[in-house]
């Protein structure tokens, strides 16, 4: 009786010890995403406490943007982070949550964690050509642009590039950086070139779009007052070294190989770093941000 105790007792330490990475690795993921993107609005010195909430909706809208994929059953997080964000007016009240969830009715499989990345990680202005995942991604970006726009009340309705209809080419700017900068964080944490493939490119194999040059049409945008600055200057000179560095890896020979992954993904480091070394800075200076963050 005494070994049959002894067994189980390993058996539930055993089921403890595996079980708990798991759910620890998940909570720092959410956790990691949230801390770099602050680092990216507001500066790694920046105290957010008098202003968690606001900058709890912008996190929460990323998510439910870009990383929601497990059904309300397995996971109610995301259902829950959707109805907070509509009580509390930032996103439609019309907008239902089966519209953004990413359940088998959208791919016709079972949907993982991997899964997830085929189509919400491809980019922010990327389009499937199918109609259903591409009202689907419409209603995704809806919740990070509507969130933006409800928070930071940009008044410029112009869409330069007839991308999404009803809101600034600001508020689109400025979602942009923040799709990107999740894409980045997931680059940060990859170990190996396979687990990049379903990531937009940092750079372009040829002249399309990417994330940089991306990055800097959304920092044109954005901060369009501020060219003249030094900065602004800063920034984009640092992002387009950057991406002449990346675009050489992936147009070389055999494209981004095991061993030219180092420095491929030490592109992606220094891309994160550049947006946190400027970016705040930039933030800072335009009205529609100091109203919201800086206004004591």
């Amino acid at each position: 009786m005494k070994k049959w105790r002894k067994g189980i007792l390993v058996l539930i330490t055993i089921c403890m010890v595996l079980h708990t990475p798991l759910t620890i690795f998940a909570h720092d993921k959410a956790s990691e995403h949230n801390k770099e993107l602050e680092a990216v609005l507001l500066g790694e010195d920046y105290s957010k406490y008098k202003v968690k909430e606001t900058i709890t909706y912008i996190e929460d809208a990323s998510y439910l943007t870009i990383d929601q994929w497990s059904s309300s059953k397995d996971t109610p997080t995301g259902e829950e982070k959707f109805e907070e964000l509509k009580s509390a007016g930032k996103i439609s009240r019309f907008l239902k949550f089966e519209s953004i969830d990413y359940n088998a009715k959208i791919l016709g499989k079972n949907v993982t964690g991997k899964i997830h990345r085929v189509h919400t990680h491809q980019g922010w202005k990327y389009s499937s050509g199918l109609k259903k995942i591409d009202i689907f991604l419409k209603n995704r970006r809806e919740i990070l642009l509507s969130t933006l726009n409800e928070v930071f009340s940009f008044d410029d309705k112009k869409i330069g590039n007839g991308f999404i209809t009803g809101h600034s080419d600001k508020c689109n700017a400025l979602a942009g950086i923040i799709y990107y900068v999740h894409i980045l964080g997931d680059y940060d944490e990859a170990e190996k070139k396979e687990s990049i493939g379903k990531l937009t490119d940092l750079a372009g194999r040829n002249d399309g779009n990417n994330m940089i040059s991306e990055l800097i049409e959304y920092c044109e945008i954005l901060f369009s007052s501020q060219k003249k600055s030094c900065i602004y200057k800063k920034l984009i000179k640092e992002l387009k070294n950057i991406e002449k560095s990346a675009s050489k890896l992936l147009k070389s020979e055999g494209g981004i190989t095991d061993e030219k992954f180092n420095e491929y993904h030490e592109c992606t480091a220094e891309v994160m770093q550049t947006l946190k070394d400027n970016i705040p800075s930039l933030l800072k200076n335009e009205k529609f941000f100091k109203e919201v963050f800086y206004s004591n």
